[in-house]
């Protein structure tokens, strides 16, 4: 018996918490395959506009670096933390959550650098623009899923019940 009580610690320290682990990341990385995030069912994200119309692109995929950021930050005997973004990748926090952003002056020569680059209107339009701010809309990837959860709760139950065959 004690045997077997130390050989489901030694499962639930090196082996569950990391398959567990590995499958949320899977999960969130979905959200951006999906374009929407799943909490309870599939929240679509709001479609990006460039220059009045929308854009067919995948939203939130331009290089992939977001999706690839998201990882395991932290894993213990007993726990594990996943993360999104970095400091090269300060967009990540506003995405996730939306927002507001004020407009500055490097910004607005950067719009204007932009549009003499690629001759594209949408550039001019945000380096004329009177609004002081842009809002960034809510596109979650990452955050608290009861559907994530629920699958969490099947693999706990998948991986026990082969424990104990």
């Amino acid at each position: 018996m004690e045997k077997n009580i130390k050989n489901i610690q030694e499962f639930l320290a090196n082996k569950l918490v990391r398959i567990l682990a590995n499958h949320s990341v899977n999960f969130f990385k979905k959200s951006f395959i999906n374009q929407g995030f799943t909490d309870k069912e599939l929240q679509k994200w709001k479609p990006s506009f460039k220059a009045g119309k929308k854009t067919a692109s995948t939203i939130l995929v331009r290089t992939g670096k977001l999706k690839r950021s998201i990882r395991i930050l932290n894993i213990s005997p007993y726990s594990y933390t996943i993360s999104a973004g970095n400091q090269k990748i300060p967009y990540a926090a506003i995405h996730n959550n939306g927002g507001t952003i004020t407009i500055t002056t490097k910004m607005r020569k950067y719009f204007w650098y932009m549009y003499s680059a690629t001759g594209n209107d949408m550039w001019k339009f945000l380096a004329i623009t009177k609004k002081k701010n842009i809002t960034i809309p809510q596109r979650q990837f990452i955050g608290e899923s009861k559907t994530l959860n629920k699958e969490l709760l099947n693999i706990i139950e998948n991986e026990f019940n082969k424990l104990f065959k």
